[in-house]
């Protein structure tokens, strides 16, 4: 259920009420946020817990009760008629109003934390001893963000991952922690992170006399990484294979080859690892009809 705004409320919490003021108000609804779907806050989430619930709690009309803004009525109220002093039933709403909100804080939180805050009784004295708990982790948190974005480097991988997948995502996590940067600085870790081959575009960015903004920086990026690509492809050089027919022993039976010895003989030759010349077998020379050494190779042989 959703109530009208309650800036009446803190209007009427600041200054003296009479009766019939207290009593128009007696019956003002409560509001009762539905349930919020967050991950429970632990050691390591507080920015992005807290990101999740001011929205909430705004849009409910809420948040003045957790920043202090809506502040706890005065118990009692004077009665201008008679100078006297009366129950103040805004104090009463202002407490069922805040145990709800407090109920919504416990329910989010996980143990180990929520035994920091839980011998506080008010949802304003919860934010703030949240606040105080993670203020020094908040600090070494940014010193951290702020290092790895100096020494962030685009090495291998597209310019769409090294711009939203690590700069893009540091930059947003500073800004939940309210440390936002300003869009030269953010230019200028984006710079910084480029090799060697992104010269010119460097150049090009920081020669521009007018403010430059970070989409159109994006977009210049995507652009030469486009016309890298190709010069930095392999070239790959066609090749050609030729087959060729290595000259064996039989293939040189040509007329000029084997003069003299007629075309049934064959010849082939041994390396001999003693004296490291070619000697001729005792079978080297043969008649292919009758198998038997020839004339020609028995003078051979008996001159060997």
């Amino acid at each position: 259920m959703v109530s009208e705004p309650l800036t009446h409320v803190t209007q009427m919490a600041s200054s003296s009420t009479n009766t019939s003021d207290a009593a128009t108000n007696d019956n003002l609804p409560l509001v009762s946020p539905p349930a919020i779907n967050v991950t429970k806050l632990s050691k390591d989430n507080y920015h992005v817990w807290k990101a999740q619930l001011i929205p909430f709690f705004c849009g409910q009309g809420l948040f003045g009760y957790l920043d202090g803004t809506i502040p706890i009525p005065p118990k009692e109220v004077s009665v201008a008629e008679t100078s006297s002093v009366t129950f103040n039933p805004l104090y009463e709403h202002w407490q069922r109003q805040d145990a709800i909100i407090v109920a919504i804080l416990f329910s989010i939180i996980s143990e180990s934390v929520l035994i920091q805050v839980v011998s506080h009784t008010t949802s304003a004295a919860i934010w703030r001893a949240l606040a105080k708990s993670f203020s020094s982790q908040s600090r070494a948190w940014v010193i951290q963000l702020r290092t790895e974005l100096v020494n962030t480097r685009k090495g291998v991988q597209s310019a769409h991952d090294f711009f939203f997948i690590q700069i893009k995502s540091m930059i947003d996590e500073l800004a939940v922690a309210d440390h936002a940067l300003y869009c030269d600085e953010i230019i200028s870790y984006l710079l910084s992170g480029l090799g060697h081959d992104y010269d010119s575009f460097v150049t090009t960015i920081t020669a521009c006399t007018n403010p430059v903004t970070l989409e159109e920086v994006y977009t210049l990026l995507l652009t030469t990484e486009s016309r890298l690509l190709p010069n930095n492809s392999p070239i790959v050089q066609p090749t050609v294979h030729i087959a060729t027919r290595q000259p064996t022993p039989y293939s040189y039976r040509g007329r000029n080859q084997y003069r003299g010895r007629g075309h049934n003989y064959r010849e082939v030759s041994f390396y001999n690892g003693s004296n490291g010349r070619n000697t001729f077998h005792r079978d080297t020379m043969i008649c292919q009809v009758c198998d038997k050494p020839s004339h020609s190779a028995k003078k051979m042989l008996s001159s060997v």
